[in-house]
């Protein structure tokens, strides 16, 4: 599961024995739609064609349903139609199974009606979304780019936090910050109107559909643009992390902690400085089949170096300068995916 992205990517595969995998592993061919069952994997996009494997055959993840398109219907088109927003919010509803093992049945993808126009106009109307889905792809890397650069500005600074080699002060993160963690949430609770409901698949990509709620919580887990959050609980190399909220205000979800820090810790330096320090948090993190997590205690005896308030104002002024780039990358971006939305909706309802 780990090896398939939330972009819809596989992002790496292993050769290994027949006799290690023909058992306790679903077999698959080159050309198959490999989409997720389990949550929260299949909400947040766990999907990808295997068109570009190097061999015919290939075993995955029991938590994967394959899907062979047959003579009337093309990959792509197939792959955009069930990977979209639309469809996965859908599907997410007939769900069965216990909280946190729940699982999209195969009956419902069976039962599951799709326009199916000539096989040229499928292909077109693929072909139109994989040169979208590029832009969207581009971008997002443009914008990975400008936080790796922030993490050299901080291992320039202060060099690398694990092993102190400029012997800066260094404190257990309980000492220089407080976690909150956000609340549950049930598919009861999502109504078509209230305040969004900030969930990990937002935290990357704050342009993603948020469900919504009338519920009224404790108001320490209202969120606003500028506050810090923490991902406990996601995928190893993409959920997993410390974010600086810039989306619309709204109510805190579970799996994610709000952080509040202490008078002198700036956040510019907590945030990049976790980030920083998460492969650590990674290494020890446990859980389930695609879904693992770490334990606030895990996250609070990390050993955070403390410069002084000076030199975090000098990288905060730095951060600050990639920042306003960023901006700038994240509003091209947001475009982008409004674009990518409307032509997904469009090609499905016949419009493209």
């Amino acid at each position: 599961m780990a090896a398939v992205s939330e972009e819809g990517r596989l992002e790496q595969h292993t050769t290994r024995p027949y006799a290690e995998v023909s058992k306790g592993y679903s077999y698959f061919e080159r050309g198959d739609l490999l989409i997720a069952k389990i949550t929260p994997c299949f909400e947040n996009g766990k999907a990808t064609l295997t068109e570009h494997l190097s061999e015919q055959t290939g075993f995955g993840s029991t938590e994967f349903h394959v899907l062979r398109p047959g003579p009337k219907l093309d990959a792509k088109y197939l792959f955009y139609l069930l990977w979209n927003e639309r469809f996965r919010q859908s599907a997410a509803k007939g769900m069965t199974g216990s909280a946190g093992q729940k699982r999209v049945p195969v009956d419902l993808l069976r039962r599951t009606e799709i326009r199916l126009p000539l096989l040229e106009e499928q292909r077109r109307i693929a072909a139109i979304l994989e040169r979208a889905d590029a832009l969207r792809q581009k971008r997002k890397r443009a914008i990975a780019l400008l936080d790796s650069l922030t993490q050299s500005i901080f291992l320039e600074m202060f060099g690398d936090p694990l092993h102190n080699p400029k012997i800066i002060r260094a404190r257990p993160v309980r000492d220089v910050c407080t976690l909150l963690n956000g609340a549950a949430f049930k598919p009861s609770d999502w109504k078509e109107d209230g305040h969004p409901i900030i969930r990990i698949q937002n935290l990357n990509d704050s342009s993603k559909p948020f469900n919504r709620t009338t519920r009224t919580l404790n108001p320490r887990l209202w969120i606003r643009p500028g506050d810090y959050l923490f991902s406990w609980s996601g995928t190893p190399g993409t959920s997993f992390g410390c974010f600086k909220w810039q989306g619309p205000e709204g109510w805190l979800n579970q799996h994610i902690f709000k952080v509040g820090l202490v008078d002198d810790v700036l956040g510019s330096l907590f945030l990049h400085q976790m980030n920083i320090r998460m492969h650590e948090l990674i290494a020890k993190a446990h859980g389930g089949v695609g879904l693992q997590h770490v334990t606030k205690g895990m996250i609070e005896e990390v050993e955070f170096l403390c410069p002084s308030i000076d030199d975090q104002r000098r990288f905060a002024d730095a951060v600050e300068k990639v920042d306003t780039v960023n901006a700038m990358h994240h509003a091209s971006l947001a475009q982008i995916e409004a674009l990518f939305a409307s032509l997904q909706h469009r090609a499905f309802s016949g419009q493209l």
